[in-house]
């Protein structure tokens, strides 16, 4: 996949994608971005890209550290950070655009509800149909087990809006710079976090 643009290529995807989607798009990546940074324990944040090879999408990379790549399992609390992380993109638009948020997030909302799962599994669920029952559980049992995992995946929620709440300037400037430069790197996130002075990050 393409992910960098001639300087013509750049100046036709500015001409052809609308500054409020391109904003809209810097905002929902930018959420992740901070949130992983509130996660001492996640994965690096490598770079972000808007409109990678001219599409009207984003993309965002992420480098496991070290230790959590070498240990040969995953631990309850990083899993607990992906799910975190994961709501970025969704709390990020609620904050800075209302309530009124796109269907961007739908992917972010399946990879949550995988992590959630006790065995690894997708759970072919909707979020407004209950008739649809995860295999091997009675009506009863399918409807606890909804209600539980519906009531876990909205603390994860909780928290990920607090932590981007509490740090508001930082999904601010962030999400300004990825807009007006299309891409970001760690390296310059950290130093524009370095501007702010210490400390600038409430960890969650």
């Amino acid at each position: 996949m393409g992910v960098l643009l001639t300087e013509e290529e750049h100046q036709k995807c500015k001409q052809s994608v609308s500054r409020e989607k391109k904003r809209l798009l810097a905002v929902h990546e930018d959420g992740l971005i901070v949130l992983a940074y509130l996660s001492p324990q996640f994965d690096w944040h490598v770079f972000s890209q808007l409109l990678p090879g001219g599409k009207e999408t984003a993309v965002l990379v992420f480098y496991p550290r070290k230790d959590v790549a070498n240990q040969g399992y995953t631990t309850f609390s990083y899993m607990k950070m992906q799910m975190v992380v994961a709501h970025g993109g969704r709390c990020a638009e609620r904050i800075v655009f209302g309530d009124d948020i796109t269907d961007g997030g739908t992917d972010d909302l399946e990879k949550i509800t995988k992590i959630a799962r006790p065995d690894g599994e997708i759970i072919k669920y909707k979020w407004d149909d209950p008739h649809i029952i995860p295999a091997d559980m009675t009506v009863e049992v399918s409807e606890l087990f909804t209600r539980e995992l519906t009531r876990y995946i909205d603390e994860k929620e909780e928290l990920a809006m607090r932590g981007l709440i509490a740090n508001r300037h930082i999904l601010d400037l962030i999400s300004n710079e990825l807009l007006e430069r299309s891409r970001i790197t760690r390296l310059e996130v950290e130093d524009k976090m370095r501007g702010l002075g210490l400390p600038c990050l409430k960890i969650l």
